[in-house]
């Protein structure tokens, strides 16, 4: 956020590791807003017209950059927090009051939960966000239309390549058996992930999600210095058929 913050930098760290936790999407992925806000809950205060009973807070916006519609609010008080999330575990909208921070930090990773369902379930129409558009340049003008089967089946097949190739990369640089396994697990996570997307996403959806892992990547230490001499998305992040495209790679700032 540019704008100096209304909330806790406690506050707001502990939002964004609920955000990851689940290590299916990256902070990245996720742009924030706050500004002052009313409990407009508190009803009886303002009936009564004591102007000082009236009861100020700050509200949260969580939004997901690849789809416009899916947010989760977050007024926070006091003593509650009022929460509007989309998508919800039933319903499309939701709304919730929690009376503490760790009530309200389950529901934020409840929410990451149903928005990757959400996501790896349904298809999309994904609005590309300004701090992307550098990496998504690199896969050019992909159509906004679902992959074929045959699209997928190809995907699917250099996925397992670059996944094998990142972990044996990983596998070398990393000494640490414990820091190496969890590594091991991110990356399995992050190839999965794309993977279940690819039914999911329309093609173009689903390059802007590849090119955040791929962002990803190219800050890991382990990883970097592999994807600096790959050319990592003319020969795993693109379809067989689509591989004659004009593919300019540029690592990321």
């Amino acid at each position: 956020m540019s704008q100096k913050s209304l909330l806790s930098n406690k506050f707001f760290l502990a939002v964004k590791k609920s955000l990851i936790k689940n290590q299916k999407f990256e902070e990245g992925e996720f742009t924030f807003t706050q500004e002052k806000c009313t409990n407009t809950n508190y009803r009886a205060a303002l009936m009564s017209a004591a102007e000082s009973s009236i009861k100020y807070g700050v509200e949260l916006g969580v939004n997901y950059i690849f789809h416009t519609d899916f947010y989760l609010s977050v007024k926070v008080f006091p003593d509650e927090y009022q929460v509007t999330r989309c998508p919800g575990s039933v319903i499309r909208t939701e709304e919730q009051i929690f009376k503490n921070q760790g009530e309200f930090l389950r529901c934020v990773e409840k929410w990451v939960d149903d928005l990757w369902e959400e996501i790896t379930n349904t298809t999309l129409s994904i609005s590309e966000e300004k701090s992307f558009e550098e990496m998504l340049e690199q896969f050019g003008e992909m159509p906004d239309v679902p992959f074929s089967e045959e699209d997928t089946v190809s995907l699917h097949q250099k996925l397992d390549e670059l996944e094998a190739l990142l972990k044996g990369q990983v596998e070398e640089t990393i000494k640490d058996s414990k820091e190496l396994k969890k590594k091991i697990a991110q990356l399995e996570s992050d190839i999965n992930f794309l993977k279940k997307a690819t039914s999911g996403l329309t093609q173009k959806n689903w390059f802007g999600s590849a090119a955040a892992k791929l962002s990803k990547w190219r800050n890991q230490t382990e990883t970097d210095s592999l994807l600096e001499k790959e050319n990592i998305v003319k020969k795993y992040l693109l379809p067989e058929k689509n591989t004659s495209f004009s593919v300019e790679e540029s690592k990321t700032e």
